[in-house]
């Protein structure tokens, strides 16, 4: 039964980082529409393993969207920057990739406690 958790275990660890083998893509653009409709955005693509996808946001200028090595995220009422590490994560929040990451990691924790 060993073999059979580790093997499932290397499964979803496989799946979870299937995302980040091509590099990442994000979209691009300095006065982004709000709300936020894709259609017609920039993407850009990275193959740097430290690259992040941004998405800014100030009260006065909007919201700017864009692709960078060393994003680092502040909020403050719901004012400033975030970082995120999947394909075009900083459009319209979307559950889909963390859905995946729980039920990957609640698929792991019930293996090794059979």
């Amino acid at each position: 039964m060993s073999l059979l958790r580790h093997f499932l275990f290397t499964c979803c660890v496989l799946l979870a980082s299937y995302k980040f083998a091509d590099g990442l893509t994000c979209y691009q653009c300095t006065s982004c529409n709000s709300p936020f409709k894709p259609d017609g955005i920039t993407q850009v693509s990275s193959n740097d393993a430290k690259a992040s996808c941004w998405k800014t946001t100030t009260r006065n200028v909007g919201t700017a969207r864009g692709i960078s090595t060393d994003c680092k995220a502040g909020d403050v009422a719901g004012v400033g920057k975030w970082c995120c590490n999947t394909n075009l994560c900083n459009g319209a929040i979307s559950t889909t990739s963390s859905i995946f990451v729980i039920s990957a990691i609640a698929t792991v924790v019930f293996v090794m406690f059979i």
